[in-house]
């Protein structure tokens, strides 16, 4: 038998004449009432839907955008704490390598904040994903020169592996700041 929620779905209908006692009766029980009050709530489902209703993540994903908010602060924070390491994976190519550190870092802190407020979350993450993206030479640049990017101790396969990281990155911040459309 399918269970019909009270708040949000059917409990607000109005009565009139022909339906009053029944819509009423059946209303109070939270079983399904009958067509007419049906139709009218599930227009106002798609509206409250179209508005508040898309805002909502599941635990899973609030719980995934707070790792996530957690681990770009700190991550950012680290480009100011030790600037060194950021530094030496830097292309020569790219100009003024201890602002492009810094900006990436503060850009990340501002990120990992913007994560933690449900109206700038899914601004953020795309943020974050377009700096993933800008950051990727420097990826490639540290797999590709470990000696001159100071990684020459780190096994080629984690070095490598660091590529293919970003996609699941991206794909961590998508989803767990993606909106889920939840008619009730």
């Amino acid at each position: 038998m399918t269970r019909w929620r009270r708040a949000g779905s059917y409990a607000n209908c109005r009565r009139d004449s022909t339906t009053e006692s029944t819509n009423s009766a059946a209303t109070c029980r939270g079983e399904r009432p009958n067509n007419a009050c049906a139709q009218r709530s599930f227009g106002w489902l798609l509206v409250r839907s179209a508005v508040a209703r898309l805002e909502i993540l599941s635990t899973t994903q609030r719980m995934g955008a707070l790792v996530a908010a957690i681990f770009y602060i700190v991550a950012g924070a680290m480009h100011f704490i030790n600037s060194g390491v950021y530094l030496r994976i830097m292309p020569p190519y790219i100009p003024s390598h201890l602002f492009m550190v810094r900006v990436s870092g503060a850009l990340e802190i501002l990120g990992g904040l913007g994560l933690l407020v449900s109206e700038t979350r899914r601004a953020a993450a795309w943020g974050l994903v377009a700096l993933l993206i800008a950051v990727f030479p420097a990826n490639i640049y540290m797999a590709t020169h470990p000696i001159e990017a100071g990684a020459a101790s780190i096994a080629p396969v984690l070095r490598w592996g660091r590529l293919p990281l970003q996609l699941l990155l991206v794909w961590w911040l998508l989803w767990s700041t993606r909106p889920r459309l939840i008619l009730h």
